[in-house]
């Protein structure tokens, strides 16, 4: 089944059955009637659904699914509706790009950068400890990122990243060097 491009949520869900709750199950749900389109909990091969599954996300094209878990720190994406594992491994913050070529995730305070395109992984940011990810911009250029400012880990700031360059600006500098240039009538170069 094929829905049109941004068509397609995915959800950890549980049906009330009587007094019974049934296991917990992942969902393919068409956006425009919330009807479930397909089942996809067989396809997590990785770990188990339920609880433990805190982050979900589907690539902007609705054909790729991220999952990822709190507790053991696993990540498995694979594509919806055949559920071939694509990317299964160490990790958390699982955040596929718009158009679902990338996988950005951190392992171990560090952030990685995954290709689909020739199953690379990259490491940016080198010696920032980062915790977690927020997202990717809507041209897949750049990424929300919470990141230690010292390495004591004493501030926590929220970072943008360039991911075609690594260079990073936390929001605060990259917002005052944008005040700074718009009233110069110019640009920032980040």
């Amino acid at each position: 089944m094929h829905l049109p491009e941004r068509e397609v949520i995915v959800a950890t869900a549980r049906r009330l059955e009587g007094f019974q709750i049934s296991p917990w199950e992942l969902l393919a749900i068409d956006r425009r009637s919330g009807a479930a389109v397909q089942n996809l909990t067989t396809f997590v091969t990785k770990f188990q659904v339920g609880n433990d599954v805190l982050d979900v996300g589907v690539s902007g094209p609705g054909t790729l699914v991220a999952l990822g878990t709190h507790e053991t720190e696993q990540i498995q994406v694979f594509e919806i509706p055949n559920g071939k594992t694509v990317y299964a491994g160490h990790g958390r913050c699982p955040r596929l790009s718009p158009d679902g070529k990338q996988l950005a995730f951190v392992d171990k305070d560090k952030l990685f950068i995954h290709s689909f395109a020739d199953d690379s992984t990259a490491q940016l940011l080198k010696g920032k400890p980062v915790k977690g990810v927020g997202g990717w911009s809507p041209d897949g250029r750049f990424l929300l990122v919470g990141a230690w400012t010292t390495m004591l880990a004493f501030e926590k700031r929220q970072i943008i990243v360039d991911t075609t360059t690594a260079e990073y600006a936390s929001l605060v500098s990259l917002a005052r060097a944008i005040m700074a240039a718009s009233s110069r009538g110019s640009r920032p170069n980040f």
